[in-house]
């Protein structure tokens, strides 16, 4: 896959979260009937203003990230890759953990029943799957291409 196509999934994913975030807060506001409650967005984990406050510096990353990625100023690093892979995997399939437990054992419990915002959870989870996995399949390309 190019950087054009992986920078445009950047992007998209960015795009999806940022939608997220401003409809909960239009949730938080507004009552609509076009969104979902508040309540469906928001687990309760955290007071809403400091779940803000971090769901707007993730997306200062993601966008930061993606606007590296669409400019082309990434040097692929393996060891970066990996980590990034191995953060990735374990946000992913602990939301996978997350969901199955909700629709299963934990149907009672708001904060494995919020399947919305375990959704947008598999979002971020992707983001850093796609960017470590660029790190790490580039940097491989690239000792081979010396190598060679």
């Amino acid at each position: 896959m190019d950087l054009k196509k992986i920078s445009a999934i950047l992007w998209f994913l960015s795009a999806l979260f940022c939608l997220r975030v401003l409809a909960q807060l239009t949730a938080s506001v507004v009552d609509t009937t076009f969104l979902p409650a508040f309540e469906d967005w928001h687990s309760g984990t955290m007071p809403y203003g400091l779940l803000a406050f971090f769901q707007i510096v993730i997306l200062f990353f993601m966008a930061k990230t993606a606007l590296r990625f669409s400019r082309k100023q990434v040097r692929p690093s393996k060891r970066t890759g990996v980590f990034i892979l191995i953060i990735g995997s374990i946000y992913f399939f602990a939301m996978v953990l997350r969901m199955t437990l909700g629709l299963t054992v934990y149907t009672e419990s708001r904060w494995f029943s919020n399947y919305l915002s375990t959704a947008f959870h598999y979002v971020l989870a992707l983001y850093l799957l796609l960017v470590g996995w660029y790190h790490h399949k580039m940097a491989q390309h690239k000792l081979v291409n010396l190598s060679g």
